[in-house]
């Protein structure tokens, strides 16, 4: 998550689009990081669709989204 602020704090932006970029590229990136872990995951157990909604869908809200939103709030 730092490097994500860091990345757009070097940026000329608005505080408020570097809030909403943040926690867009945030979500984004746990997202992503989801469907990797579900992609090793499928090849033994769980390969249904369903299963990689649901590891794609709890990174990205919790990890992502909260956690983003809670980071905005600290810095």
């Amino acid at each position: 998550m730092e490097m994500i602020w860091s990345y757009l704090d070097s940026k000329r932006i608005s505080e408020n689009s570097k809030k909403y970029i943040f926690l867009l590229t945030n979500v984004i990136a746990f997202c992503v990081l989801g469907l990797l872990i579900w992609s090793v995951v499928s090849r033994f157990a769980l390969s249904t669709i369903d299963w990689m909604i649901c590891f794609i869908g709890y990174p990205g809200f919790f990890l992502g989204f909260i956690g983003g939103a809670v980071y905005l709030c600290r810095k």
